[in-house]
């Protein structure tokens, strides 16, 4: 646990997720990751502006994982990503020719709050993909993202 005697340290930041260029189909979305550790042990989300998926999936390198039953391409080599205590701490470690099955998908609209603790901010993987906004048009949103130990 926290040590009581410790204030807690909080994070921020500011995700943009811009509406398309007249030459882009979508709003881009991000990539999959797990948040920084600098994060902290909880990430809230505060979702602002237009709507988005958030899809969640397995860590095929977790120790808990069931890499085989989880994963769209061959083999998995274990040790790489960044592991350490067991835990892949990096949240840029996922190549982008790893091809992973959403295991949930979550909806978030303007001032929707997610929190992620435990399982899903350690074990799992999440990216974010665009929602059509009213007339099949792609809107801008943003996020904050609050971390704290």
């Amino acid at each position: 646990g926290r040590n009581a005697e410790k204030p807690t340290a909080w994070r921020l930041t500011l995700n943009r997720y811009a509406a398309p260029l007249g030459y882009e189909k979508h709003r881009p979305g991000f990539p999959w990751h797990r948040d920084l550790k600098a994060n902290g042990a909880a990430s809230l989300v505060l979702s602002l502006g237009g709507a988005g998926t958030l899809q969640f999936a397995e860590d095929p390198w977790s120790s808990s994982s069931s890499a085989s039953s989880l994963l769209a391409f061959g083999s998995v080599q274990p040790g790489i990503g960044g592991i350490s205590d067991g835990i892949r701490y990096s949240d840029n470690a996922v190549p982008e020719e790893v091809d992973l099955r959403p295991a949930l998908e979550v909806e978030v609209r303007g001032g929707d709050l997610l929190l992620l603790t435990g399982r899903a901010r350690w074990e799992m993987l999440h990216r974010v993909t665009a929602v059509k906004g009213p007339g099949g048009t792609d809107t801008e949103r943003a996020s904050l993202v609050f971390g704290c130990w």
